[in-house]
């Protein structure tokens, strides 16, 4: 989904010349956009596909909203293609949004469908939402490691990116047990949030997962935290 733009287009002598052109329409905040860059020169750059995690200590840090955000932006940027998982059981709120079918997360984590056939399309060229499906088979802590490590593979062979929608992440959990196979997490905590919660979760991320991308603060200034390659925490 583009919008045709004029823009200046300098000439070989120095003049400029006006041109329509294809931009990706402007979706999301200035804060998703920060987030992309930085993700963008950690992970993106250096692998072909990467699975990414978005986690919080609790429910209502704008887990989803960011997520979706994140997962547009990507798409707009020309990071295709884009997978947008919705793992967050016991809200769903992304399955409902995009109005996803039963079989989903919870069937292809367990092997009972394959990814190619559970996605949904989007409007949004190059972005599909793959909702929660079985809540049952969802909520479990991953029951079997193989057939995750596949879906998983699935996922980085059809994807350029994807998305993770992750439960509340605490220890043990299916987000702890979820935390395994990703390439990176990212926490989304809304501002005001207490600094020890923020502590449990720094500890429990890093003993599954050792590469902990950064923090966004949603609510108020809705801004990334400076010092993005550095432990946040502290």
């Amino acid at each position: 989904m583009t919008d045709n733009e004029t823009v200046g287009v300098a000439d070989r002598d120095g003049s400029q010349r006006r041109t329509k052109t294809n931009i990706p329409k402007r979706r999301g905040s200035e804060y998703i956009d920060v987030l992309l860059r930085n993700l963008d020169k950690q992970i993106l750059q250096n692998s072909n596909s990467v699975v990414i995690g978005l986690a919080a200590c609790q429910n209502n840090q704008g887990l989803t909203t960011t997520a979706i955000n994140l997962a547009i932006r990507c798409a707009d940027h020309g990071m295709g293609p884009v997978l947008l998982i919705d793992a967050n059981v016991k809200d769903s709120k992304l399955s409902r949004m995009y109005r996803t079918g039963k079989v989903g997360y919870g069937d292809c984590l367990t092997g009972k469908s394959a990814l190619e056939s559970a996605a949904t399309p989007t409007k949004i060229e190059s972005l599909d939402v793959l909702g929660v499906g079985d809540k049952q088979l969802a909520g479990q802590i991953v029951p079997d490691p193989s057939l995750a490590d596949h879906f998983f593979d699935q996922a980085r062979d059809q994807y350029r990116v994807t998305i993770v929608d992750m439960p509340v992440f605490k220890n043990p959990s299916p987000a702890h047990s979820l935390g395994t196979y990703l390439d990176g997490v990212i926490v989304v905590a809304r501002s005001g949030v207490q600094n020890y919660r923020l502590e449990e979760m720094q500890e429990s991320i890093e003993n599954v997962n050792d590469n902990l991308l950064g923090v966004v603060m949603t609510g108020g200034e809705g801004s990334v935290l400076p010092r993005w390659l550095q432990r946040l925490f502290n």
